[in-house]
This record gives C-alpha cells, structure tokens and sequence, in this order.
C-alpha cells in the first residue's frame, strides 16, 4: 500500500526524508520505501515516528 498518510504528516511538519531518516536512525531510502509501500517500518520504528510527528501510530500505519 502506498502510504500518502506518512508522507502527509511529514511534509505538515517540515521535514525532509532525510531529516525524519536521521531521527529514527535509518537511511533515507528506508523513507522513501515506507512512502511508496516498498516495505514496512518495524513498529518500534513506528511508534517513534508517530512521536516525532505528533500523530497516533494508527493515523500513518494500517498495522
């Protein structure tokens, strides 16, 4: 599934893939995969991007 809802918070926030990349310690291309729906972040991972973008976990992922 391609994920517009992560990509949609993000840009409300300003930040680049690079920047939200840098902050949950991954490479940007893993962003880009999880915004296109090439993979699926760990929700350890989801739960921190969720935080940084200040939104619920379920609001950006299905899972």
């Amino acid at each position: 599934m391609h994920n517009k809802r992560l990509k949609i918070a993000r840009i409300k926030k300003s930040m680049t893939q690079l920047g939200l990349a840098e902050m949950v310690g991954v490479k940007e291309y893993d962003v880009t995969r999880w915004e296109t729906g090439r993979a699926t972040p760990e929700r350890r991972i989801q739960e921190q991007i969720a935080s940084i973008l200040e939104v619920k976990r379920w609001e950006v992922f299905d899972s």
